[in-house]
């Protein structure tokens, strides 16, 4: 499954290409670390838009009651500086999805670089910013496109 600006699906994993830019760097030229944070929700984004999930739609009240989703933990290792102009890879896998959460591993690569590891649950929210139960279908087609695995190492 892809879109080139959404990315890849293959083998159950989804791959979100970042090129870094002037405004991701701080004066040393390396990314801020927020930054990393961004790449990763952009990429969460786009593939819940390969899922047939419009962020737009949602938050508009079109989404089948769904608000959005919001992230309720992050925990991130950072392994090595990603720099000006780099081209990273950010992998997307399903560590496990509940009634009102997915839990994602995300990895963001360069070449065979390890640069960051983080471990993201993100919660399905109604129109009033309550948790709630998601759309079934949302989670068949997140199954299908990213099974679950038990250890997430994309």
């Amino acid at each position: 499954m892809s879109d080139w600006m959404s990315g890849t699906v293959d083998q159950g994993v989804h791959r979100f290409p970042v090129r870094v830019y002037f405004e991701d760097t701080d004066t040393a030229r390396m990314v801020y670390h927020a930054n990393y944070l961004r790449y990763m929700e952009r990429a969460r984004t786009e593939l819940l838009r390969l899922a047939g999930v419009s962020q737009y739609e949602t938050m508009s009240g079109e989404g089948a009651g769904v608000m959005g989703f919001a992230v309720k933990s992050c925990q991130v290792e950072f392994r090595a500086p990603a720099r000006l102009d780099d081209l990273l890879e950010v992998r997307t896998v399903n560590n496990g999805v509940g009634a009102a959460y997915i839990d994602f591993g995300q990895d963001i690569w360069r070449d065979d670089t390890p640069i960051a590891e983080a471990r993201v649950r993100v919660v399905c929210l109604d129109g009033k910013g309550k948790p709630r139960r998601q759309p079934a279908d949302l989670v068949a087609r997140l199954k299908t496109m990213l099974p679950t695995r038990d250890t997430a190492k994309a």
